[in-house]
């Protein structure tokens, strides 16, 4: 190293004498080309000058052509308008010539059209004057037809209000003999109902006399029962805490089966997703699932293909290494073709065992040594497998021996003198040679083996603890049934006590009853018998009524008759009279026709007539426009011809400028050639200069270049110096020493590097450990991502929830706000109401504020109202709510307390509108709503304590109704 270094040192000096050779070179060249450049600079500006002369001169010849070519086109242009006024001029004396003609054919035509028309005209006014007496006859025959149709409508007026009033005196006759059937039946069923009811009262007087005998018997059972009830509560409360301490024990060990079978489900995850596997083979198991091919010559991981004892299963793991991982195949050529398959999806790489070709070898242990150094066996025989695959772990695990501990490890590898490889229950292990592997291990791994054997243990735990549960659930069950039994026993004999109390309350109820029903009965007899005397005096009353009514009816029905007589005798004059009408209007139709047919034809002759009258104005109109175009064209050809020689004068001084002109670019094109070959022979030399000086900087930068890689080399042998011997460069020239036979001393530090090695192996399971903890990593990593993407898919799931409710929302809100409105008018009797969302931002969560507006009263809002204005408001929004979504079942409670009658009666008359779609149960003290009841129920409390119960079902009779 140290003559390299010198050698280095060396090239270093050489190079920088180079540079600065070249660095002289190059500043000489530098100054040589600035004065070609000054002299370059200068021809390039006396050129330019030259250019910017010439162009001046080009401009000016190309104005002269322009202004040449400009003349010569002026002059064509004044030659071809000669041309055209020549030919315009005899165009128009041709066209005057024929518009002369023209007037007097139109003269001519005109004497026609008049004699024409005067002869049409006097016909016209022969027939108008006939039309006239014709008209005023069919007005007055239409004004005595309209004289006779209003006399029959009025008589027909006269005949409809005799059948109505007619009509209806046979309506109230009607409802007259309607009235009195159905008094003498109202009277006829009094007369059954006084009799029935006397029969009823003696028959509740009865049955008041035997309640009060089976109320004191049922006073005396309640006692009893109660008794029973007291020693059955007792029974119910030691059962009860016999069966909490069964219940503590079933939830912890249904805890205790939860918690497994979680580890289960986890443990059983990580197999089915071959968590812990290397890429290449995770690869190739989730391919073989899908590819049939791929499965036939697969049999499986090694890993997979044994069962291990608990006590071995650490030993076994560190004993096979990445070993656990290889793959057992049919054949070899199964093994290329999935070797093939990975290479081409490019899958990663795996280790494959053939079983037709692998071939394992066992050690042969002293019995004597088994029990000496606590040997377990050979790492095959403590392992299950199927007999089929003995190769394979022979091969594996045929030559590791299984030992207790370390220290009988060292023990045995000495006697044996370390030939073989030893693994210990705990993991060290002691290879061939002496070296030695060990240390901490990750207790909360668990290994591809130890996760198989701990799935099978988790399974057996988990159903020893369903035994137990079942057992318990046994135990719970007979104290359930016990319970059962109890609880039936003790709510038969609530029941039995409640039905002795409401046997108790109902005998109580039906005495009362009967009591009440039979001072009831006697109130309806007297009612009943007033209202018998009643109906017969109306019955009277009706007779007399319907006798009056009878004569009135025979009146009316003699008027009729005649009336349509004198209605007939009408209709025929009207008749005659018309058909005498349609005749004259025939006529006068015909003449007004032949009137329109006359007028049309004068006033075509007077169209024609004007039509030419016009035409003549217009011809002796273009004939003096002609003549003005003809005196126009003769002044501009004299013109034309002045132009014209005016025009031949200016080309010809326009031709001797452009001559000189062109003389003068000619010399000074010549003088710029001259300048423009110094200017060439300049610019070639500065290339040249230009040329040299660039190869001299890439020389230059070429040796920098050198001198950069050496000194990369010195550093390096720098750094090595400190790495290897921890040395700086002056430091080591202390040590520097003359090498005789260099190869000698590369054999002899190849040696000493032997022994630094043998010193300690590295840990090469390291590597698969870090791969594990990366995968692993990256699997949680994903899962992290995974929910990531699932919490931002919720938030959109969440906020499209809110904006489906927002719209439903707003749509529910504008209906109910619609009906509240219309409800608030009717129950207020007029007004105006609204519903305004307060935070129309965000509308799920904002108030809703009521503002209304009652008839007479300012815009205001709820808060301000009276009880009554509130209440009637508050029943308007759930009316409102009500309309939009009908319930089948509605309890109101006293929600009428605070409103006058008039608006309970609006309140109730709306409230009936919703019985179809719901039941109203309705609790009041008001009569106008209890008015609108189907059923009422009363409650009293006519001793302290005791409430009583009132039902009464109310109907419409219509036969009440009539009477």
């Amino acid at each position: 190293m140290y003559k390299r270094y010198k050698k280095i040192n060396t090239q270093i000096e050489e190079i920088n004498k180079e540079n600065l050779n070249l660095e002289e070179q190059l500043a000489g060249k530098t100054d040589e080309r600035q004065k070609i450049e000054d002299k370059f600079n200068l021809l390039k500006e006396t050129i330019e000058d030259l250019e910017s002369k010439i162009e001046i001169c080009r401009n000016k010849s190309l104005g002269i052509i322009n202004e040449l070519d400009k003349n010569q086109n002026q002059l064509a242009i004044i030659e071809e308008k000669d041309k055209f006024f020549n030919k315009d001029l005899e165009r128009l004396k041709e066209e005057k010539h024929n518009l002369n003609c023209r007037l007097k054919d139109i003269q001519k035509v005109n004497v026609d059209l008049a004699r024409e028309k005067d002869i049409t005209q006097e016909e016209y006014n022969k027939l108008l004057e006939e039309y006239n007496k014709k008209t005023l006859e069919l007005e007055k025959s239409f004004e005595v037809l309209q004289e006779k149709e209003r006399e029959i409508e009025l008589e027909k007026n006269n005949i409809i209000k005799i059948y109505n009033n007619s009509s209806d005196k046979k309506s109230e006759l009607n409802s007259i003999i309607s009235f009195n059937e159905n008094i003498e039946k109202r009277i006829s069923q009094l007369s059954k109902e006084i009799n029935s009811m006397y029969i009823e009262k003696k028959i509740n007087i009865e049955k008041y006399d035997d309640l009060v005998n089976k109320e004191d018997e049922l006073k005396k059972q309640l006692c009893t029962l109660r008794d029973e009830l007291e020693n059955i509560k007792k029974l119910e409360l030691d059962n009860s805490n016999d069966l909490d301490i069964i219940n503590k024990k079933i939830n912890t060990n249904n805890m205790e089966i939860q918690s497994k079978t979680s580890s289960f489900k986890l443990l059983k995850n990580m197999e089915e997703d071959y968590e812990g596997y290397y890429k290449g083979v995770k690869s190739l198991l989730k391919a073989a699932k899908k590819e049939i091919r791929l499965k036939e010559g697969l049999m499986g991981v090694v890993a997979e293909l044994i069962n291990v004892d608990e006590k071995f299963e650490r030993a076994i793991d560190i004993a096979l290494g990445s070993n656990a991982q290889n793959i057992v195949t049919k054949t070899e050529e199964d093994a290329k073709n999935i070797i093939e398959y990975l290479k081409h999806n490019k899958l990663g790489r795996v280790t494959f065992l053939p079983l037709n070709i692998i071939k394992g070898n066992t050690l042969d242990i002293n019995p004597q040594d088994r029990n000496n150094f606590m040997i377990h066996g050979l790492g095959f025989e403590l392992i299950k497998f199927d007999r089929k695959y003995e190769n394979i772990f022979k091969f594996l695990l045929g030559r590791t021996i299984v030992i207790e501990n370390i220290d009988y490890g060292i023990k045995f590898a000495n006697k044996s003198n370390h030939s073989y490889r030893i693994v210990t229950l705990e993991g060290e292990v002691l290879n061939p040679g002496g070296s030695m592997t060990g240390g901490s291990h990750n207790t909360g791994g668990i290994s591809i083996i130890s996760r198989k054997g701990r799935i099978q243990k988790l399974i057996e735990d988990i159903n020893e603890l369903n035994k137990i549960q079942e057992s318990l659930e046994e135990e719970r069950n007979i104290f359930l049934d016990k319970q059962k039994d109890i609880r039936e026993k003790k709510i038969k004999l609530e029941e039995s006590i409640k039905d002795t109390e409401y046997s108790i309350i109902d005998v109580k109820n039906q005495k009362e009853k009967y009591m009440n029903e039979a001072t009831r009965l006697e109130e309806i007899i007297n009612k009943s018998k007033k209202e018998i005397d009643s109906l017969d005096v109306e019955i009277n009353n009706y007779e007399n009524k319907k006798k009056e009514l009878l004569a009135l009816l025979a009146q009316l029905d003699e008027d009729s008759i005649n009336q349509k007589e004198k209605i007939k005798d009408l209709t025929n004059h009207y008749n005659e009279e018309k058909l005498v009408r349609e005749d004259k209007v025939k006529v006068v139709t015909d003449m007004k026709i032949n009137l329109n047919l006359i007028h049309s034809k004068i006033n075509n002759l007077q169209e024609k007539l004007t039509k030419n009258e016009s035409e003549f104005e217009n011809i002796n109109n273009s004939i003096k426009e002609k003549d003005e175009l003809i005196i126009s064209n003769k002044d501009n050809i004299e013109e034309i011809i002045e132009n014209r020689a005016t025009l031949d004068e200016k080309i010809k001084e326009l031709n001797i400028i452009e001559g000189d002109t062109k003389k003068e670019l000619e010399g000074l094109i010549s003088d710029k050639n001259k300048f423009m070959e110094g200017f060439y022979s300049e610019q070639d030399r500065l290339k040249e200069i230009n040329k040299l000086i660039v190869d001299t900087e890439k020389n230059i930068n070429s040796n920098e270049v050198k001198l950069a890689r050496i000194s990369v080399q010195l550093e390096n042998y720098h750094k090595k110096l400190a790495d290897d011997y921890e040395l700086s460069y002056e430091e080591a020239l202390v040590y520097e020493d003359e090498i005789k036979n260099t190869q000698e001393a590369i054999v002899e530090a190849r040696r000493l590097k032997v022994e630094i090695k043998e010193l300690g192996t590295v840990n090469l399971s390291s590597i698969e450990e870090y791969k594990n903890l990366k995968e692993r990593l990256d699997f949680i990593l994903n899962q992290q991502k995974d929910l990531i993407n699932a919490k931002e898919n919720l938030k959109e799931v969440i906020k499209d929830i809110e904006n489906k409710m927002k719209n439903q929302f707003l749509i529910n809100f504008n209906e109910i706000n619609t009906n509240f409105q219309e409800i608030f008018k009717i129950l207020f009797n007029g007004g105006q109401a609204e519903l305004i969302i307060e935070n129309n931002e965000d509308i799920l969560n904002s108030g809703i504020e009521i503002k209304i507006q009652p008839p007479g009263k300012k815009l205001q809002s709820l808060t301000l109202l009276s009880g009554g204005e509130k209440s009637l408001t508050a029943v308007a929004l759930l009316f409102a709510i009500l309309k939009l979504k009908p319930s089948p079942f509605c309890i109101l409670d006293e929600i009428d307390a605070a409103l006058d009658e008039a608006n309970i009666s609006r309140y109730t008359n709306y409230l009936k509108t919703f019985c179809d779609d719901t039941q109203f149960v309705l609790i009041t003290h008001r009569k106008t709503t209890m008015e609108i009841a189907d059923i009422l129920y009363g409650v009293a409390m006519e001793e302290e304590g005791i409430s009583k119960l009132i039902s009464v079902k109310l109907k419409d009779n219509v036969d009440e109704i009539a009477s």
